[in-house]
């Protein structure tokens, strides 16, 4: 959230929306069909959060085409990278079945092992 210069207002955390643009719809269609095929590793991609332009507005976090391409064409000053990872499956039964739990303690361990090992300090993105 913004305060206004005219009052004593401290900065506060402003709950964000978030939104996905149908280009990030298409361009995973194209991946998944001409180069991933039924592949299920990990796919590098990138997002983007969007701070309030003006007061009363909704930060807005966002994925679209330029999410696969590492594309910052589309950023003002006030936008920030959110670098992550698709992870695809290829039926609704994967989906049903694969273990969330697991993945978020595994995410979770890569992020502090980065912390703990130093390796964020050359590599802020991780």
């Amino acid at each position: 959230a913004m305060a206004s210069s005219s009052t004593s207002e401290p900065l506060k955390f402003a709950p964000f929306s978030s939104a996905v643009d149908v280009s990030f719809f298409q361009e995973l269609s194209s991946r998944k069909l001409n180069s991933w095929g039924l592949s299920t590793e990990r796919q590098n991609l990138q997002g983007s959060f969007q701070c309030a332009r003006r007061i009363g507005d909704t930060p807005r976090f966002i994925v679209g085409r330029e999410s696969f391409h590492n594309e910052t064409t589309t950023l003002t000053v006030s936008d920030c990278i959110s670098p992550g990872s698709l992870l695809n499956v290829n039926t609704i039964e994967e989906f049903k079945t694969y273990d969330k739990v697991a993945l978020i303690k595994t995410i979770g361990n890569e992020i502090l092992n980065n912390i703990s090992n130093g390796k964020v300090l050359n590599e802020p993105e991780l």
